[in-house]
């Protein structure tokens, strides 16, 4: 006898009693079938609910039992049956040790077979998921009726809501389609589930990502989108809040939509609202003109940079020359980045004729280092360097680069000791 789904009775249910089937143990924990459930199982593009379940004789109806229950963790359909894995609450057992989970200490928790149980739905969890589900089926079918477009991808998470299209769209569109989406939020349509008969079905243009048999579920929101769906859904458009696009990247032949509803988009504009507002403060700019500031920042930096780069081209051609002539040169600069490392070494193999070596850091972190020889070969000393100096690097004949995690003392006795 297949599990009495209540979730599909009562989708805002959060509470419910119930007696335990079954409890099995595998490799993934212990799981429990009840005779009736309102956690949803994960499917659908949707993920499970959670929460907790207890013996009825030891739950309290001021709302809290943790002791005395398990938590849900995972819920899974298997054959038409929905398992609930279940784990102990940490640090809850004797003197506040960690229990461990199995069949026995069940018992002595009352969950036994044949037990009565209250099970606990997470309801912040569940809600948000409603949220996102029905966010996302008006969005992907606003863009299926304005522009053709199937959703041939779906993934919910609790960080995350992505979507995948069999077509391109751009940014522009994508806009007109949230405010289109949001308009129909604010009127508070009713989103209508039924399951049709099978010639009812045949009279109804719908999405389904494959083909349906048997009883469909229907998912329905006027002027919006009719889509058969096994999710659970909010049961009006006003309960979404708002549906927010976050950002979009090309996805084999279509797009991939990055989204948020309801909690999280007013979360998300919370922290781009905090993000503007430390920028604003930041860049001495009102709120509304902190795009501008950050351009004429921008601008100002680069030109900084352009500068700053001219200052030490000139002063790496000052130290070339103060080395013309040498033999070998071996220089510790201070705050050179990569680039800047290999154009001093560049210069002075210009002016010196044996091997030039510069390095740049400090004690704590090592060194960058760039090594050249003009017409040679330093690829054999640098390997010795790097095998010598816990370092790492390469590149080509007569320039390399790379990093070692040694002080300047043991660069100088290494170069000392190889008499370079």
């Amino acid at each position: 006898m297949n599990t009495q789904r209540l979730f599909y009775e009562d989708a805002y249910m959060t509470e419910f009693e119930a007696n335990i089937e079954e409890i099995i143990s595998d490799d993934t924990g212990i799981w429990i079938r009840l005779n009736r459930t309102a956690f949803y199982p994960e499917g659908g593009g949707q993920p499970c609910d959670t929460g907790l379940i207890c013996a009825k004789e030891y739950f309290s109806y001021d709302g809290e039992c943790p002791r005395d229950s398990v938590q849900v963790t995972d819920v899974q359909e298997r054959d038409g049956e929905i398992w609930h894995r279940v784990e102990m609450f940490h640090g809850l057992g004797e003197n506040g040790v960690d229990e461990e989970i199995h069949p026995e200490s069940l018992k002595a928790k009352g969950l036994t077979h044949q037990a009565t149980v209250i099970g606990k739905i997470d309801e912040h969890r569940r809600l948000d998921l409603m949220q996102q589900h029905s966010g996302e089926h008006m969005v992907s079918g606003l863009i299926h009726r304005t522009y053709g477009y199937d959703n041939v991808g779906f993934h919910l998470s609790m960080d995350t809501m992505t979507l995948d299209l069999s077509g391109d769209l751009s940014w522009e569109e994508l806009m007109d389609i949230e405010r289109a989406v949001n308009r129909l939020i604010r009127k508070n349509l009713p989103v209508n589930i039924y399951y049709p008969t099978s010639e009812e079905l045949k009279e109804i243009d719908y999405r389904s990502k494959k083909e349906l048999s048997g009883e469909v579920r229907i998912v329905e929101v006027s002027g919006a989108d009719t889509c058969a769906c096994c999710g659970l859904h909010v049961s009006r458009t006003g309960e979404i809040g708002a549906v927010k696009m976050l950002s979009m990247q090309k996805w084999k032949n279509g797009v991939r939509i990055f989204m948020c509803c309801g909690e999280r988009a007013e979360n998300y504009a919370r922290m781009l609202q905090e993000q503007n507002r430390k920028i604003s403060v930041t860049l001495s700019a009102k709120p509304e003109e902190t795009a501008d500031a950050v351009v004429r920042v921008s601008a100002e930096l680069s030109k900084v940079k352009f500068e700053l780069t001219g200052w030490k081209y000139r002063m790496f051609d000052a130290i070339a020359a103060a080395n013309a002539g040498k033999d070998q040169v071996i220089l510790f600069e201070e705050d050179l980045y990569m680039e800047d490392i290999r154009h001093l070494t560049d210069k002075l193999m210009k002016t010196c004729a044996g091997y030039c070596m510069v390095f740049s850091g400090d004690e704590e972190n090592g060194y960058r280092y760039a090594v050249g020889k003009r017409g040679g070969d330093v690829r054999p000393l640098v390997k010795a360097m790097n095998e010598a100096l816990s370092g790492r690097g390469g590149g080509k004949t007569e320039l390399s680069q790379g990093t070692v995690r040694a002080g300047k003392a043991q660069v100088e006795a290494w170069v000392s000791e190889i008499g370079v």
